[in-house]
């Protein structure tokens, strides 16, 4: 904003200094109104127009090395800054609001009195004229068409006709129009004096025009000008208004007498063409567009390596096979011959070219469909299309019985295409001589105008994903996606300025680079980006220095093959402290250095989605903030309320949470090892991984809203399961599930985690817990969870329930018992449960505490849902449960035409479905659905066939099942579709 208001000012200095300089004292007052309005708008323009240059692209050279330096590396710990309440740009807006809020209330004041002036006083109306008589002596004015005098002074006719001449003008051009917009400007640039210099010349420019109306009609000067010295004024208020202002009339006396030779003024307008030129190219916005290379991407050039140039082998053998394949057919392949002009063009070195035959010249240009331009088809053509025997019909793309044009008119098509069809051409299901394709405003939208449209999205989606591929592989062979995005470059350059603006599409995205193997180089270990902030990104998360140095130890410890770091940084300062710090600390742990310019290099997926466009896939984003801190317990109200509003922004300028709840998802091998979120581990270091995955919450967060699910290969590992349990409360998860995955094998079901809370933040977590415990039921989300499970466990057949039902065992412990960090066995828990007299429910049901031990001593937890829970009095209540299976829903059986029917498969005359009525036993049909082949489908409303698909049936024939389906009740009963053969 505040580059803007410079370029503004200068912009706006240089016009009125050459106003002053050259135009002023003219008598050229028409022009000058108009300049004085204009070099305005050019003002606030200028400064936001862009000038685009296209540069040359710059090849990245990188820099590898092997060397090892012994130095300590400098790790700076950065103090996370408090935002301040007020600081000076907060302040400075405030001024400016308060301000601008200043002049927009004397703005309405003004017009609030002009109106009241207007409205309190007598009018006359004269010609186009309304005169409004004053009882207060003021001097005459005018606003728009309304002209201000003295009542006492105009009905004694002591008002000369000069000034009613004077102020007839004013009103006539409309000088009050200038004056409101510079009212507007004065509000939102209050504060700026040029603003208040333009519009006293503006004002000043009204009187030299309305004097110069008056002396063309005769008036002599020197009267005028003692006119004019009587009815002039420096003291009244006129803000909305133009009168006659005294501290004008020297200018203005001595403009009168001006005469301006033509060689001036032909002079002085060809000045302001250079100025205006020279003030564009100065203040306007610079945008360096690096140019398209023929090769989007070159090689990487690492170490002993060279840039390989020219097709690879593949390719080249893919040409050959083209070339040879046309030489013996002499047929062209679509596909294959638009890869083959992009592999001898683009991909081939020239030496290359000459070691091959080119490809055979297009001989019919490629169509582009969006140009078509629309016909419509006659009255008389569209009745000749109901000739079966002649034509076959298709409307936006489906094939339609002839009669269906009955329904249409002429003018319910935009355009229409075909073409005969030859007797070795023609089919059995189209015999006719003639196919035709009639198409409505939507059918030729969707299939001509956005035809080119939707070839460059699906271009741009497949090579998205072909990047996404790439990466994830070995990256050393890109020539495929060189090919990928010169066939999107194609489509994208047949578009024009106008449609490239109106869709918002953008080019794909450069080709990543590739790495040469052809050397022995191997694929580095790790990726680096830098953004243009200096924060630090590995596998599309934000990190530090810290932990790229503990996971680059852990690398060095387990004696990898690769030994290549890559590093991708951005043309900032903050990038290149950021990069130096990282090369040291990549060096101390002797890896070698692979470092490249991001502007350069087509950078991995983005770390978090934020805008998309309809055409160019957005594979250049990352993050431009840094992600606040968590609000520590100990924060103070006003330090919480601070911390909270830097997350909120984060927030709304990211479009992603911050903080969120991470699951912890454990599998527990038939061996007893272990797999934590995916990843191999040991089970000392269970504890220590899984506090780090939620270390942006606090301890009492962790134990309240982190939730572990393990999952068991084998129902034998109960106790090793209890022990994770026990593991887990070392590092603050103090709620977990155990997922028997023995019985969940035999019903076929992938293995499923109960991720209770991920992807929440704290907040919304609270929530929910308070939802829950409003309800009665603080256990009723993971119940909900674990029926899913077990509904997903039918087979096909919806009525036979799977027997092999998920069980799950959830374990909570609550507040009071923090210092207790043992996990007792399901029987343990329940004497334990018993000694703090606890009550416990089955089923919901109150039993006793030996009862609830014998569930315990029999099966040990399985097949068995346990939760606990503090009552009114702050007991605990023990609630023990079994899995339900929820049964299907029966399907129910309408009658039809009051007809019992055995099936929804049956016969009808088309007299009888035309007084179809669908009944139920117990309730009434609310609405259904009716659909004939080839006619679009019919809802109705009611239990009765309608008289609209009546008339619809009457393209139906002998043969033909009419669907009857989505059968409503109100009631959300499951009614069996009806499928009806039409017969005699």
């Amino acid at each position: 904003m505040a580059i803007y208001l410079l370029k503004f000012s200068a912009c706006l200095l240089v016009f009125w200094l050459l106003y002053i300089a050259f135009l002023e004292r003219q008598n050229r007052h028409h022009f000058k109104r108009f300049y004085l309005l204009g070099v305005l708008a050019l003002a606030l323009i200028i400064p936001k127009l862009t000038i685009i240059e296209y540069v040359e692209p710059v090849v990245t050279t990188f820099e590898t090395t092997a060397t090892y330096i012994n130095v300590e590396p400098i790790l700076v710990q950065i103090q996370n800054e408090e935002p301040q309440l007020f600081d000076l740009e907060t302040t400075l807006w405030c001024i400016y609001g308060f301000g601008a809020l200043v002049f927009t209330i004397r703005f309405l004041v003004n017009l609030f009195q002009m109106r009241n002036r207007i409205s309190k006083n007598e009018r006359l109306k004269n010609r186009s004229f309304i005169y409004v008589l004053l009882k207060e002596n003021r001097i005459p004015h005018s606003f728009f068409r309304y002209i201000f005098f003295n009542k006492t002074k105009y009905e004694s006719n002591h008002i000369p006709k000069e000034v009613m001449l004077h102020e007839e003008t004013h009103a006539k051009q409309l000088h009050s129009l200038d004056i409101i917009i510079l009212e507007l400007l004065q509000i939102a640039f209050w504060f700026h004096p040029l603003i208040y210099i333009l519009k006293h010349h503006v004002k000043l420019n009204h009187e030299f025009l309305a004097d110069q109306a008056v002396l063309k009609q005769g008036v002599n000067t020197k009267t005028y000008q003692n006119i004019l010295l009587q009815f002039s004024s420096s003291t009244q208020n006129h803000q909305l208004a133009s009168a006659i202002n005294y501290s004008s009339i020297k200018k203005r006396f001595t403009v009168m007498k001006t005469q301006t030779s033509k060689t001036r003024i032909w002079l002085s307008t060809l000045l302001i063409l250079p100025i205006i030129a020279v003030l564009f190219y100065s203040f306007a916005e610079k945008e360096y567009v690096e140019k398209e290379p023929l090769e989007t991407s070159k090689v990487l050039k690492i170490q002993n390596g060279s840039i390989t140039e020219g097709a690879t082998e593949k390719l080249m053998q893919e040409y050959r096979d083209f070339i040879m394949s046309y030489n013996d057919t002499n047929v062209i392949i679509g596909k294959k011959y638009e890869r083959a002009i992009i592999i001898y063009d683009q991909l081939m070195s020239d030496k290359q070219r000459l070691s091959v035959e080119k490809y055979p010249a297009r001989l019919i240009p490629e169509p582009n469909l969006s140009k078509t331009t629309p016909r419509k088809p006659t009255s008389e053509q569209l009745e000749a299309f109901k000739d079966t025997k002649k034509y076959a019909i298709w409307i936006d793309g489906k094939h339609v019985p002839n009669s269906i044009l009955n329904n249409y008119a002429a003018n319910d098509f935009v355009h229409y295409s075909g073409s005969i069809v030859h007797k070795n051409a023609r089919s059995k299901s189209f015999p006719q001589p003639n196919q035709y394709h009639l198409y409505t405003t939507s059918g030729f939208k969707a299939t001509y105008q956005d035809s080119q449209l939707n070839r460059y999205n699906k271009a741009t989606e497949t090579y998205a994903n072909a990047i996404s591929v790439y990466l994830k592989g070995p990256q050393t062979d890109n020539s495929e996606l060189k090919i990928l995005k010169a066939q999107a470059d194609k489509i994208y350059n047949s578009f024009t300025k106008e449609e490239l603006e109106k869709h918002n599409i953008l080019m794909a995205p450069p080709v990543p680079a590739q790495y040469p193997n052809s050397n022995g180089i191997e694929k580095p270990i790790m990726v680096i980006l830098i953004d243009s902030k200096g924060q630090l990104l590995v596998n599309d998360e934000l990190t530090t220095l810290n932990r790229i140095e503990s996971r680059l130890n852990n690398l060095s410890e387990s004696f990898d093959k690769s030994r290549s770091v890559y590093v991708k940084y951005d043309d900032t300062k903050d990038s290149y402290k950021v990069l130096k710090e990282v090369k040291t600390l990549i060096r101390l742990y002797n890896f070698k250095v692979i470092q490249g310019n991001i502007s350069q290099i087509a950078p991995p997926p983005p770390p978090a989605k934020q805008k998309t466009s309809k055409g160019g896939p957005n594979t250049n984003e990352s993050y431009n903030y840094p992600i606040p801190p968590p609000i520590p317990e100990n924060a103070t109200p006003e330090e919480r309320q601070k911390m909270q509003n830097a997350i909120d922004e984060f927030e709304k300028k990211n479009k992603r949470k911050v903080h969120t709840i991470k699951p912890i998802e454990i599998l527990i091998k038939k061996d007893n090892s272990v797999i934590l979120n995916n990843k191999p581990i040991k089970f000392k270091d269970i504890a220590n991984t899984a506090s780090k995955i939620n270390k942006n919450l606090t301890i009492n967060e962790r134990r309240n809203f982190v939730f572990a699910s393990i999952l068991m290969e084998r129902n034998d590992s109960y106790d090793f399961a209890l022990k994770i349990q026990k593991e887990l409360r070392n590092a603050d998860i103090w709620a977990s599930s155990v997922v028997y995955l023995e019985n969940q094998k035999k019903s076929g079901l992938p293995s499923k985690h109960f991720n209770h809370n991920a992807g929440l933040t704290v907040d919304e977590a609270k929530q929910q817990k308070m939802k829950l415990l409003q309800k009665g039921n603080p256990d009723d989300l993971l119940n909900k969870q674990i029926d899913s499970l077990n509904k997903a466990a039918y087979k096909k057949d919806p009525s036979e329930v799977n027997p092999w039902a998920i069980t799950t065992e959830v374990t909570y412990i609550p507040d009071s018992q923090e210092k207790k960090s043992t996990n007792p066995s399901f029987l343990e828990f329940m004497e334990d449960m018993e000694s703090q007299g606890a009550t416990f429910y089955l089923e919901d049901k109150e039993i006793t505490a030996e009862k609830a031990k014998t569930i315990a001593k029999t099966n040990k937890g399985k097949s068995t849902e346990m939760t606990t829970k503090l009552d009114e009095n702050g007991k605990y209540m023990v609630l023990l449960s079994t899995p339900k299976v929820n049964k299907p829903q029966e399907s129910i059986l309408p009658l039809v035409n009051g007809k019992i029917i055995e099936t929804g498969k049956l016969k009808m005359s088309l007299n009888d479905l035309k007084k179809l009525k669908l009944t139920l036993p117990s309730a009434e049909v609310t609405a259904f659905k009716f659909k004939i082949p080839g006619v679009k489908t019919e809802q109705i409303k009611g239990n009765t066939i309608s008289e609209k698909a009546i008339l619809k049936l009457q393209s139906a024939k002998v043969g033909d099942y009419i669907t009857v389906f989505n059968i409503k009740d109100g009631k959300d009963s499951n009614i069996t579709p009806l499928a009806i053969e039409i017969v005699k």
